[in-house]
């Protein structure tokens, strides 16, 4: 987990916000389009960590628009968005940007498409959700993304 991201994961928006409003001024001044792709994100998890999925979804859509050409970030970026659509019920448009997420990443970010996926299908009751979500667990154990574990099993 990238050090931008470690004060999200602890519970700490407010700091994380901070310090990832801070690294986007950082890559912006130098015109670094992946620093760039990388503070949205971190911007977006801060707003999921703090509960606000519409401010997260606006992060993780900027995150996107910067990570042409990046598929590792724009994997990621299309997860966390899907992730946002399904947290605000909207969830026709979460459909597109899960289908990219799968479709672009590499396999690091196929977790958090693997996820993301997961959530839509158990916010549709879709009969596949509970093979989604055994797939996206058993994933992230065998590859030791052990962060990813506590939003999947609570999808289960």
């Amino acid at each position: 987990m990238a050090p931008l991201e470690a004060r999200s994961a602890l519970g700490h928006p407010a700091e994380a916000l901070t310090d990832a409003r801070e690294a986007l001024s950082i890559a912006e001044r130098l015109h670094h389009r992946g620093w760039t792709a990388t503070a949205w994100r971190a911007i977006g998890l801060a707003h999921q960590c703090a509960c606000d999925p519409e401010a997260a979804l606006e992060a993780f859509r900027a995150s996107l628009a910067h990570s042409a050409n990046l598929d590792l970030f724009a994997c990621w970026a299309a997860a966390r968005a899907a992730l946002a659509c399904v947290a605000l019920g909207r969830l026709a448009e979460a459909a597109p940007l899960v289908a990219d997420a799968l479709a672009t990443g590499p396999a690091l970010g196929r977790h958090e498409a693997r996820g993301a996926a997961a959530a839509l299908a158990v916010a549709r009751a879709d009969p596949s959700a509970p093979s989604l979500v055994s797939t996206a667990i058993e994933s992230a154990e065998s590859a030791g993304a052990r962060h990813y574990l506590p939003a999947l099993t609570a999808l289960a």
